[in-house]
């Protein structure tokens, strides 16, 4: 019985305090329309046109010549890595 008592007090001044209220009846209401928003504006930022071209970083572009003739079919631009001779 006295649980009862005190989860019914702690409801009612919950209910009383307009802010938690408020954040928790609004942030759920709001949160698929954010995650929407967000879904959104990150594919727009990410996806590019189709006349863009592209540009990829490659080392070693000699070793693999089909894999280059693809990418650039596939209208990318190709730039070499001028890569530094490591001392032993």
């Amino acid at each position: 019985m006295p649980l009862l008592t005190v989860t019914i007090k702690e409801v009612l001044e919950n209910l009383r305090d307009k802010c938690s209220l408020a954040s928790a009846l609004l942030g759920p209401a709001l949160m698929p329309l954010f995650m929407i928003g967000m879904i959104h504006f990150s594919l727009e930022q990410n996806i590019s046109k189709p006349e863009e071209k592209l540009s990829m970083h490659i080392s070693g572009m000699h070793h693999a010549s089909n894999l280059v003739q693809q990418l650039k079919q596939n209208n990318f631009q190709l730039l070499p890595i001028a890569l530094e001779k490591k001392e032993i």
